[in-house]
């Protein structure tokens, strides 16, 4: 597949503009070398590699029969995680305990956008812009399209944690070539960090790549080199300090409404509660601070105001605040929630500021984020096999989705699959396809709206959310249709081989809407104004390693049947057999069995029954 690269064309100034991976740099190559040595930095940390005196010895740790693999769920240009990383570790002036891993050589300790290190700032280290909190050993444009590369993780859960790429190819206009082969090791015992790199094959896209280290804020961190190539049997350890006079003091902003700060929809005239999540990211404790909320629509009309003085937060802390009174939606419309941390010192303004687009809706009707089509451009692959999609959280269950619109235009006749798909994917991505269908868009100079209806059972949505995605068949055709003028609801996705978050998802829409219902005929509890549906939620994160708390929901009191099975059907755990009222409920999953022995690493399958209606979701365990 030759994805990668995609192309903007806005339909209000008819121009053309490069996106993308990579962003237009000359050749580098061989202008920096390898120094030996480097830093410190402003908190202290230095480098050392394996060709001077005192440095480190190249000793390739081979996990990849011990290690999780985690190549499985990578393809090209996206993420997996969050994992565990089996005890703490400091970095900088924080402790870590999980990690995101990239496709493209990165992990992430608190972010799990990373597709490429460093983004639109290019291949230097540090750097405030998004993403951040980074370890890159070997950041380039490399790929697990098909089958190609493997990468795992280990960790003895104690003292020591490794992830390896191996044979991993970088990706051209030509296709996959070379095989990249490196390491890093976290060991606690000396709280260093250390790089390795075995056999290396080929060059790169542009001759870009990178190494080195950043903190949490993206504004202290090391490079090792970028524009070179590592040599094979290369090793780089990074020394911490033994004290540091190094002061952050940063309150940022790390989520408004739920995780991600993504889109919400909500009815008009029902009360709605705004929170948001407030991270102290320094190593200071922070005193008196201000947070406030503004909510307008796409007018600037406000609608909504509150300032909550908080009293302090120590360093590392979080904590969740609630705007008051809750805001009721006064009509249908597009608004946006802006949250602000005011706190004079503050280091980092970065962080201080996010915002949230709120639907407003009424069902039946269409679910839709974008507000304004009269801007759109459109975008597109170079190469065909990619394909774009959009995330859908619904405001009530259950729901009927009747049918799904997406909007495209092509300068070519061509077949387009547009697909209907649950949230069973890693991490609740886009996974089993409920319903496909395959449409024809005709040759024209403009976009235009294409409409399936979903058939039943496909349509009927109980839990969770749904994906509503389309393949481009042709090497530059159809091309997707985006709104770029805001708010955006950071739900819009994009597949490369494998489905991840759309790269380019703060900063534009896809035109891709459903038309929804309400389905007849089931019942509802009602406790006070809280409406419950029976529902099972997939578990968050999976693949999970330790013990997974399932979370389910009951129209009425009823008796419940909650149960795990292996791939072979076998009951391995009854996790509840019992009446219950009505409301949401949640249980462990204890994944040691009745001696206290793990359960195999694997797939199992939980199925809630109530009655004579099942629901059933799968789990990943890993070891």
């Amino acid at each position: 597949m030759k994805v990668k690269f995609f192309f903007v064309v806005s339909f209000l100034l008819i121009s053309i503009a490069l996106s993308g991976m990579q962003t237009s740099v000359s050749n580098h190559k061989g202008e920096v070398s390898f120094r030996g040595t480097g830093g410190p930095d402003d908190y202290g940390y230095e480098w050392i590699d394996s060709d001077e005196a005192g440095g480190p010895t190249y000793n390739w740790i081979d996990i990849t029969g011990i290690g999780v693999p985690v190549h499985d769920f990578m393809s090209d240009d996206d993420n997996t995680g969050p994992y565990p990383m089996g005890f703490d570790f400091p970095y900088y002036w924080y402790l870590v305990n999980e990690f995101y891993v990239n496709s493209n050589g990165a992990i992430s300790f608190s972010d799990g956008d990373v597709y490429v290190p460093q983004g639109s700032s290019g291949f230097f280290i540090p750097s405030t812009n998004h993403p951040n909190d980074l370890l890159i050993p070997l950041g380039a444009d490399i790929s697990f399209e098909g089958d190609s590369g493997e990468c795992y993780y280990y960790t003895n859960n104690v003292d020591t944690f490794i992830i390896s790429y191996i044979d991993v190819p970088a990706w051209t206009f030509g296709g996959l070539i070379g095989a990249h082969t490196f390491q890093l090791i976290l060991t606690r015992q000396d709280s260093c960090i250390y790089f390795q790199y075995g056999k290396q094959v080929g060059d790169f896209y542009l001759d870009s790549d990178c190494a080195g280290i950043e903190n949490v804020i993206g504004n202290v961190g090391l490079q090792v080199f970028y524009y070179t190539m590592p040599d094979s049997g290369y090793a780089v350890k990074f020394i911490p300090p033994e004290s540091t006079s190094y002061e952050a003091l940063d309150i940022g902003i790390s989520q408004v409404l739920n995780p991600g700060s993504k889109g919400v929809f909500i009815y008009p005239n029902e009360p709605y509660t705004i929170s948001t999540k407030i991270r102290n990211y320094g190593n200071m404790d922070a005193g008196s601070f201000l947070v406030s909320c503004l909510l307008w629509d796409t007018t600037y009309t406000s609608y909504f105001t509150d300032t909550i003085t908080v009293s302090g937060l120590v360093a590392g802390a979080e904590t969740t605040l609630y705007f008051t009174p809750d805001w009721t939606p006064p009509a249908v419309n597009d608004y946006l929630a802006f949250i602000q941390t005011i706190l004079s010192g503050d280091i980092n303004p970065t962080n201080n500021s996010k915002d949230v687009e709120i639907e407003v809706i009424t069902i039946p009707g269409w679910m839709t984020y974008d507000s304004d089509p009269t801007s759109a451009s459109i975008t597109w692959w170079l190469g065909a096999g990619g394909g774009w999609g959009q995330e859908f959280e619904p405001p009530q269950y259950p729901i009927k989705i009747d049918s799904v619109m997406v909007t495209i235009a092509s300068p070519n006749g061509v077949n387009c699959p547009v697909l209907f798909m649950d949230d069973d994917g890693p991490n609740g991505s886009p996974g089993t396809i409920l319903y496909v269908d395959t449409i024809w868009i005709p040759a024209s100079g403009f976009f235009d709206y294409y409409t399936i209806s979903i058939p039943s059972p496909a349509c009927s949505i109980y839990s969770g959310k749904f994906y509503v995605g389309w393949i481009q068949l042709g090497d530059t055709f159809p091309r997707n249709t985006l709104e770029q003028n805001g708010p955006f609801s950071r739900r819009c996705w994009e597949f490369t081989g494998s489905w991840a978050p759309y790269r380019e998802r703060d900063g534009a829409e896809f035109l891709i809407r459903t038309y929804t219902s309400s389905i007849q005929g089931v019942s509802e509890g009602i406790i006070g104004t809280k409406t419950y549906s029976l529902s099972l939620l997939p578990v968050n994160p999976n693949p999970v390693k330790e013990n997974a708390r399932i979370y389910y929901a009951l129209p009425n009191e009823a008796d419940v049947s909650l149960k795990v099975y292996n791939l072979l059907g076998q009951e391995v755990r009854t996790l509840v057999n019992e009446k219950q009222k009505t409301g949401s409920h949640w249980v462990t999953f204890d994944t040691k069995n009745s001696k206290g022995n793990p359960l195999p690493q694997g797939v199992y399958f939980y199925r809630l029954t109530v009655g004579d209606r099942s629901l059933t979701r799968k789990i990943t365990l890993l070891r």
